[in-house]
């Protein structure tokens, strides 16, 4: 759920969202995937189809449990590998309403609070 070991500037928070994602800019249909890490600067979405490259601006839409409205968030590819049957992607934030980027964190933060409060102690 949420990562302390590993050194990184953000910790990451793991909850799985449905995401879908296209080319920024482009009337394109949406690939879709899940988001699978969030972190201040970004996020990690795994998707069977990333035709995308680095450097490539994309725009993402995520609905965040208990919101009325899907999040629109422009992002960047920072990498991408390719895993068993699907793509692996780093996107950095270009623009995320500030409010939304608030729900995503709050929601994180809540799950793991709830999972961490479920375990034995």
């Amino acid at each position: 759920m949420l990562n302390l070991s590993e050194k990184r500037k953000f910790v990451r928070f793991e909850i799985p969202l449905t995401v879908l994602f296209r080319l920024e800019g482009k009337p394109d249909s949406y690939y879709q995937g899940v988001a699978c890490n969030f972190s201040r600067e970004g996020l990690c979405l795994v998707s069977q189809d990333f035709p995308f490259g680095p450097n490539s601006a994309v725009e993402v839409k995520l609905d965040v449990p208990d919101k009325d409205n899907a999040l629109t968030i422009s992002g960047e590819v920072k990498w991408k590998t390719f895993s068993g049957d699907r793509w692996q992607v780093g996107l950095r934030f270009r623009e995320i309403d500030r409010a939304g980027k608030m729900d995503i964190l709050e929601y994180a933060y809540n799950s793991w609070l709830s999972k961490m409060r479920m375990q034995p102690r």
